[in-house]
């Protein structure tokens, strides 16, 4: 028999059927598939991500670690690009590396990890650290048990600092008993001298002022014939930090009390004041005052707590496990309203969204996946395919480890 040639088939024109059986499936069309896509008139390969990215040049303990979160920068007045990212080290707590890409050898890779005891850092599928960019800061917020911290968004930005005037949760009653290892915060200075706070733990080069914090150096009593005294103190936890407009919001929050006393405000969402410049950082407050325009809110209309949230257009948008909630700024004293837009449907975990231009966010919800743009209504754009396919892969313990990926080069997520 001669040699024959089938009939062109165009496999790319119909793409993956899942939702008739196989037999009936038209020409060209597919059944099944894994790793591939159909896309200008081709069938393609996704794109591979490589995994074997030096962390950290001579660093061991983050070389062998693994990335966790990331984002990129150019500094102002400069023309490299700089990574930011953050591991989780071979020792399972949280190192900072910037990475220079117009650096030379081994000075591109800068640990910029801040050491200081309550501001190291473990991780949690359920809370996974976030770092952005604002205002030429670069913020870091573990989500777990340490607080949110920062540096200039520079080359050589020198190591993360605690965000100036973080709340912290200050428990119980005076006292001049110090306990190893916990921190208290100065309630009055007394006639105590400079050495004997730093005998209590007020480190070396730091003045004793009240509302300083420190770590108590070992278990002993406050000197001083009428010596100062302190409270209990803890960095209050956000899960969840994120910018809008020239402020930071904070939502998801946990007071931690070092007990079986920690206390989980998972539908808190706390505002600071603004934040324009590098400079202006020093002086925002997060502590509601007629002076300021810090404050906080609870979102109360649904019981869901609060996963995520983004900028869209003018807007803060702040994702429930059962709702979606507009932010918009007032211009008068309230500074923020709150209005409740969805309440059939929130996100399906922590970073399970996407800024998709033209002032819309796609949102991998409870119920399939839907596009909005901050009004009161939703368009569903795979809700069918999604609950019969993803969710059925997805074990329930594992949905917080759920996330979206965008791809902006060829507008995908």
């Amino acid at each position: 028999m001669p040699y024959q040639t089938s009939p062109e088939i165009d496999f790319s024109a119909i793409g993956l059927m899942v939702d008739v059986p196989s037999n009936a499936i038209p020409s060209g069309g597919w059944s099944n598939s894994l790793n591939v896509r159909c896309r200008n008139g081709s069938v393609q390969g996704v794109n591979a991500f490589a995994d074997d990215i030096v962390l950290h040049p001579t660093n061991s303990v983050i070389s062998g670690g693994e990335a966790m979160a990331v984002c990129q920068f150019t500094p102002a007045g400069a023309s490299d690009l700089v990574i930011a990212y953050v591991v989780k080290g071979t020792d399972d707590f949280g190192h900072v590396v910037l990475y220079d890409t117009g650096g030379t050898g081994n000075s591109r890779w800068d640990d910029i990890t801040n050491a200081t005891v309550n501001q190291k850092f473990t991780f949690d599928d359920n809370y996974p650290p976030q770092i952005f960019v604002f205002n030429e800061l670069l913020i870091v917020n573990p989500g777990t048990n340490a607080p949110p911290q920062h540096t200039t968004a520079e080359v050589g930005a020198g190591s993360l600092q605690e965000l100036p005037n973080w709340i912290y949760d200050v428990e119980g009653s005076v006292t001049t008993s110090l306990t190893a290892g916990k921190f208290y915060t100065i309630t009055s200075l007394g006639d105590t001298t400079a050495a004997q706070w730093t005998t209590a733990g007020v480190p070396s080069g730091t003045t004793a002022a009240v509302g300083v914090v420190f770590k108590a150096a070992s278990t002993t009593t406050i000197g001083g014939t009428t010596p100062g005294t302190v409270k209990v103190s803890n960095p209050v936890i956000a899960r969840v930090v994120r910018p809008f407009n020239n402020r930071l919001v904070a939502m998801n929050i946990l007071e931690e009390r070092g007990n079986e006393d920690d206390v989980s405000l998972p539908i808190d969402f706390l505002w600071s004041s603004h934040i324009t410049t590098v400079s202006s950082l020093a002086a925002a407050t997060w502590t509601t005052a007629s002076t300021n325009t810090a404050g906080f809110v609870f979102l109360t209309d649904t019981p869901g707590k609060i996963l995520d949230g983004g900028q869209l257009g003018e807007f803060f948008i702040a994702y429930k496990s059962d709702s979606v909630v507009r932010v918009r700024e007032t211009g008068d004293t309230f500074v923020l309203a709150f209005e409740s837009i969805f309440e059939d449907d929130g996100i399906y975990s922590t970073r399970c969204f996407a800024n998709i231009g033209n002032s819309q966010h796609l949102v991998v919800g409870n119920y399939g996946v839907y596009i909005h743009d901050g009004q009161a209504q939703k368009q569903d754009i795979a809700k069918d395919k999604f609950k019969d396919t993803m969710y059925a892969l997805v074990p329930p313990s594992r949905r917080d480890r759920a996330f979206v990926f965008q791809q902006r080069r060829d507008k995908e997520v």
